[in-house]
């Protein structure tokens, strides 16, 4: 009987480490909603006009406020891909090489989806997987 190298693994975590897991992600997803929240309504307009010298630092504030938004955002996205990966007893498995990933890993970035080495290959690339 030969196995699908293509085929996802199958998670070596036992349920309570996935329960924990779970529970940490569901508290950070939680945080960080929050946060977006808060974000998104400093951001907009109270409706008073801005002082012209002071345009340029408003601005620059927004501009800031979006990029922050943005990141954010991006997390919850990889979070709820990790809920999924906890749905599918993927979790905890580099999506790159198909290892483990160390659980000082997981517990550190509960929604990562690569261990170390495959995440620096990835961020040389550009956001890119190369396998």
């Amino acid at each position: 009987m030969s196995s699908d190298p293509s085929a996802p693994r199958r998670t070596n975590l036992r349920k309570a480490d996935l329960d924990s897991y779970l529970t940490k992600l569901l508290k950070v997803r939680s945080r960080i909603t929050g946060e977006v929240l808060n974000l998104r309504d400093e951001g907009h307009d109270t409706g008073a006009m801005p002082d012209p010298s002071d345009l340029s630092a408003d601005v620059s504030a927004q501009d800031l406020t979006f990029q922050m938004v943005e990141t954010e955002e991006n997390v919850i996205q990889e979070i709820d891909a990790a809920i999924e990966r906890i749905r599918v007893g993927s979790y905890g498995i580099c999506e790159m090489s198909g290892k483990p990933i160390p659980k000082a890993r997981l517990n550190v970035i509960p929604w990562t989806r690569y261990r170390v080495e495959c995440a620096e290959m990835v961020e040389k690339n550009g956001g890119r997987r190369e396998t």
